[in-house]
């Protein structure tokens, strides 16, 4: 007696492996072709989150860049209570978004404290002299002192007689 396996069909696949999807059927002509369905990972399976974007995956950083730069998903925007589209202005957008990968900086160049801690010890500069001069009027020119004294001395057009522009 010897026990024959019952062959298995082309279509059947053996067990364990997946089974192979139907081709899809032609449409006729003149028939809009059918979307596939998009494939749904089995229940079981947590959905895996994307890596977020970094600055240095689109763009050459500095190697001096700090990681903050790097990493625009660190950064949060201000969300505040939607404005009513008419009275929107751009500067109320500008903060409300968190920053993409185009927006950070790519370059990182900072500053020296050299000048601030100077002037902690010493004080900013100042004049300790009495003020004399005379103004200098932006209208009569550098030629022409205007004192509290000299009231008719205002502008070479001024007549009381006639306007300036009949000179």
């Amino acid at each position: 007696m010897s026990e024959e396996k019952p062959q298995q069909s082309a279509e059947e696949p053996e067990p364990g492996e997946p089974k192979a999807k139907p081709a899809p059927e032609e449409p006729e002509p003149g028939e809009p072709k059918a979307k596939p369905a998009p494939e749904e990972p089995e229940p079981g399976e947590p959905k895996a989150k994307p890596a977020p974007e970094k600055t240095s995956d689109y763009y050459r950083i500095s190697e001096k860049l700090p990681v903050r730069f790097n990493n625009p998903g660190w950064f949060h925007g201000y969300g505040t209570k939607e404005a009513v589209s008419m009275y929107r202005t751009s500067n109320q957008t500008y903060g409300s978004r968190a920053p993409t990968v185009h927006e950070m900086p790519k370059v990182f160049y900072p500053s020296s404290n050299k000048f601030s801690r100077q002037h902690a010890a010493f004080g900013m500069f100042q004049s300790h002299n009495i003020n004399v001069t005379l103004e200098k009027s932006l209208v009569t020119g550098p030629d022409n002192h205007i004192t509290h004294y000299d009231r008719l001395n205002f502008h070479p057009s001024y007549n009381v007689n006639r306007p300036s522009i009949c000179d």
